[in-house]
């Protein structure tokens, strides 16, 4: 007779990734979500909508909007 085969079931191993990826989905759930209303402090920045003609020279439209939007980090 031959030897005997040892072959290692790969159950444990999905359940232990399972295990391992729901904790982490626990982890992310537990977001206080009151952390985050400093979010709705932030004050809406304006949206730029170039003409045709000022389409066709953008770094005067940019330089026209500059003194406004650099406000907002749009600069």
């Amino acid at each position: 007779m031959g030897a005997t085969k040892v072959v290692k079931c790969k159950r444990s191993k999905i359940r232990r990734k399972m295990v391992e990826k729901s904790s982490i989905t626990h982890k992310l759930s537990k977001i206080d979500l009151d952390d985050l209303n400093w979010t709705n402090m932030i004050p809406e920045c304006p949206v730029y909508h170039p003409s045709e003609q000022e389409f066709e020279h953008p770094l005067v439209y940019l330089q026209k909007i500059a003194p406004e939007a650099s406000k907002y980090g749009m600069s």
